[in-house]
C-alpha cells in the first residue's frame, strides 16, 4: 500500500497564502475557484492553514474583517475581492507568507509602532481614576468605556460612550488625542472633560488649549471644522460631526460629578431621567407629555429617591413600577 506523501506545514502554508492573495483578484475565474474548493477541502490542514492566513492578517490590523473573502467548504459561495495588479499580488503573497512565518515579531513590532490597547470600563454608578504611564489622570464617570493606546509617536483615547475628566502631561513629541466617533480632540498638556451620549459629545475646557477637529463620513453633507477652546470654553457636535459654535461653559456644574453631583440646567424631563439612568440600575419611564419640560437642580448623583421627590413635586407626577420593574413617572390625576 502506498501512503500519500504529507505536506510539510511551510508547503501548506505557502499554498494558502496564494489562494488568499488570489481570491482578492478581479479576475478570478470559475475554473480556480473550484481548483481553490477542491484543495481547501483535500485536507483539514487546509483550511487551517486559510484560517491562519485570515486570522493574522486581520491581527495587525492590515485587512478589516469585511475585506476577508467569505470562504467556507465546498457549496458555499465565494465572492472575489477588487482586482489587484499583477506586481501587487506577487508582494501580497510573499508579505503573506512571512506574516505567517514571523507572526510574533511582526505582532510585537505592530504594537511598538502603533501600541498595545488598554480598554477600561466603568459600570452603571461606578467611577474610576487611572493614572497613564505618561503621568496623565483619567477621571471616568459612571458607565462609560475607553481604549488607552500609547505609541512612539501619539497618546490616543477612543471614548466611544460615556464622559471623562483628563489631565494630561505635557509632552510635546507626543501629542495627546481623543477621539469620539466623527471628531478628536488634540492637546499638549491641559485638563478637559469629554462626554460622549446619546449621539452628541461636549468637549469642556478647565485649564490650557485643545482642539477640536471634525471628520464626518464622505459625502455625508457635514462639512469638517476645526476649532481651538481655551479655559471655560465648550464645542459640541454630533456623532455624524456636525459641529456647533463655541459657547462659554460652566465648567463647575460640568465636572460636578467628579464630586458626587448631577446638575441639571433646564433639561428636557426626558433627557434628566436617561442621565439618572447612567448612575442608577433601573429603567425610567415617563409620559410623552412630559418630555420636553424643563428641569434645573443640583442633587447628590447616589441618591435616586431625591431627584425622583423632586421632579414628582415640580411636575405633580406620582411614580408606579410597571410590570418589566421599571419606573414610571406619570400625572397625579390619573
Amino acid at each position: 500500500m502506498f501512503w500519500k506523501k504529507r505536506k510539510s506545514k511551510d508547503e501548506v502554508l505557502e499554498q494558502a497564502a496564494k489562494w488568499f492573495a488570489r481570491l482578492r483578484a478581479e479576475d478570478f475565474s470559475q475554473d480556480e475557484k473550484r481548483q481553490f474548493e477542491a484543495w481547501l477541502n483535500e485536507d483539514i490542514s487546509h483550511q487551517t492553514a486559510f484560517r491562519e492566513m485570515e486570522d493574522t492578517w486581520k491581527e495587525v490590523g492590515i485587512l478589516s474583517p469585511s475585506e476577508v473573502p467569505d470562504v467556507e467548504p465546498m457549496g458555499h459561495r465565494l465572492f472575489p475581492m477588487p482586482r489587484l495588479r499583477l506586481a501587487a499580488l506577487t508582494i501580497m503573497i510573499f508579505l503573506v507568507v512571512g506574516v505567517a512565518f514571523f507572526r510574533a515579531q511582526i505582532m510585537e513590532c505592530w504594537f511598538h509602532l502603533m501600541g498595545r490597547g488598554q480598554t477600561y470600563v466603568t459600570e452603571i454608578g461606578q467611577q474610576k481614576k487611572i493614572t497613564l504611564k505618561d503621568g496623565s489622570i483619567l477621571e471616568m464617570n459612571a458607565d462609560s468605556v475607553i481604549t488607552v493606546r500609547f505609541s512612539k509617536w501619539r497618546r490616543k483615547v477612543d471614548l466611544p460612550e460615556g464622559e471623562v475628566f483628563f489631565q494630561v502631561a505635557r509632552d510635546t513629541q507626543r501629542p495627546f488625542e481623543v477621539k469620539s466617533h466623527n471628531g478628536m480632540v488634540r492637546v499638549l498638556g491641559t485638563s478637559f472633560n469629554v462626554r460622549s451620549r446619546n449621539g452628541r459629545v461636549a468637549v469642556d475646557v478647565e485649564q490650557g488649549r485643545v482642539q477640536v477637529v471634525t471628520k464626518p463620513e464622505r459625502n455625508s453633507g457635514i462639512l469638517s471644522r476645526a476649532v481651538v477652546l481655551k479655559a471655560n470654553q465648550g464645542v459640541d457636535y454630533n456623532w455624524s460631526g456636525r459641529m456647533d459654535r463655541v459657547r462659554a461653559s460652566c465648567i463647575a456644574d460640568v465636572l460636578a460629578w467628579r464630586k458626587g453631583k448631577i446638575v441639571f440646567r433646564s433639561m428636557p424631563l426626558i433627557e434628566v431621567l436617561r442621565e439618572l439612568e447612567h448612575y442608577h440600575k433601573v429603567k425610567l419611564r415617563l409620559e410623552p407629555d412630559f418630555w420636553n419640560k424643563r428641569f434645573t437642580g443640583t442633587f447628590s448623583n447616589s441618591d435616586l429617591n431625591e431627584v425622583l421627590s423632586a421632579i414628582k413635586v415640580a411636575f405633580s407626577l406620582k411614580t408606579k413600577t410597571a410590570a418589566d420593574g421599571s419606573i414610571v413617572l406619570c400625572s397625579d390625576k390619573q
